[in-house]
C-alpha cells in the first residue's frame, strides 16, 4: 500500500470552483430529511444543485420537498419505484453537465461551508476522483445507542491498496466522475434496500484502487451524522451485521 499525507491547506490547482451536485436518496424517512434541509438552507457556495432522490411508499417526502423549494432553489426532486440506495445514487451519476458529486444521507446534517470543503479537498489533490470526508456522531448517549461515524486524524491519499479499517462512508462521499478513467456506477445488488445491506461504497472504492487511481481521505470535511440505533431494542446488532456481511 502507498500512502501519501498532505496538509489540509487552500491551494490554486482549481482554476474556478467546480459545480457540484448534492444527492440524497431517502425512503419513507421525512422527519430526518427535514433536518437535513435545514442545514442544507444555510449553505454558502457559489454553484450547486440539490437532488432529492426518493423511494418512499406515500408522499410526505414530496410535500416537504415541495415546502423547501422556496429556501433551497436549488433543490430538484425525482421519485423512483425502483428500491436501493445504490440505485438511487446511479440517478445522480447520470445527471447531465455535472462536476463533483456530493453523497449526504438524509440523516445527516452540515456546516454552511461544507461544499466549499469538498471543492477544497479536490482543488489540493487535482489526480482524485474519489474523496472520503469525516463522519462525526452527533450528541447521543453511547450507553444507550449506536451513531456510525468514521473521523479521519489527517489527510492521506491511497494508492494501490488499502485495509478495510481506512475506509470511509457513503454518507460522507465525493466523487468527480470526468477525472476518472472510465465512467463506474454503484452496483445495484448491495447496499441498503438489498440483501447485501452494506459495502456499496468500499465496492466503489476497491474499483478505483485496483484501476490504479488515487483516493483522498480527508478530515476537513466534516458531516455529522444523526441516525442513531438502539442498542437495546437490537437495533445497533442489526446495522453491524449487515456491515459484517
Amino acid at each position: 500500500m502507498m500512502v501519501r499525507g498532505t496538509t489540509p491547506e487552500r491551494d490554486t490547482a482549481c482554476a474556478a470552483l467546480p459545480h457540484i451536485l448534492v444527492v440524497i436518496p431517502t425512503r419513507n424517512r421525512p422527519t430526518d430529511l427535514r433536518r437535513c434541509l435545514e442545514s442544507l438552507s444555510l449553505v454558502v457556495y457559489p454553484s450547486w444543485k440539490l437532488l432529492i432522490v426518493d423511494q418512499s411508499d406515500d408522499d410526505a417526502t414530496q410535500q416537504l420537498a415541495d415546502a423547501y423549494r422556496e429556501r433551497l432553489s436549488q433543490l430538484t426532486y425525482e421519485r423512483t419505484e425502483e428500491r436501493g440506495q445504490c440505485r438511487a445514487r446511479n440517478v445522480g451519476l447520470r445527471q447531465p453537465g455535472t462536476g463533483i458529486v456530493a453523497y449526504l444521507d438524509d440523516d445527516c446534517t452540515v456546516s454552511a461551508e461544507w461544499l466549499t470543503e469538498v471543492a477544497a479537498a479536490f482543488c489540493r489533490h487535482p489526480s482524485a476522483a474519489l474523496v472520503f470526508g469525516s463522519l462525526h456522531a452527533a450528541p447521543h448517549e453511547p450507553r444507550d445507542v449506536l451513531v456510525p461515524a468514521v473521523v479521519f486524524e489527517r489527510e492521506r491519499t491511497v494508492i494501490g491498496a488499502f485495509k478495510h479499517e481506512e475506509m470511509g462512508m457513503g454518507a460522507s462521499m465525493y466523487l468527480w466522475p470526468a477525472r476518472s478513467q472510465r465512467q463506474r456506477r454503484f452496483d445495484v445488488h448491495l447496499g441498503p434496500g438489498t440483501r447485501w445491506p452494506a459495502a456499496d461504497e468500499q465496492d466503489y472504492a476497491y474499483r478505483l484502487i485496483l484501476a490504479g487511481e488515487p483516493l483522498v481521505l480527508t478530515p476537513a470535511i466534516r458531516v455529522y451524522h444523526h441516525g442513531a440505533r438502539s442498542l437495546k431494542e437490537g437495533a445497533a446488532g442489526k446495522l453491524y451485521r449487515g456491515y459484517a456481511l
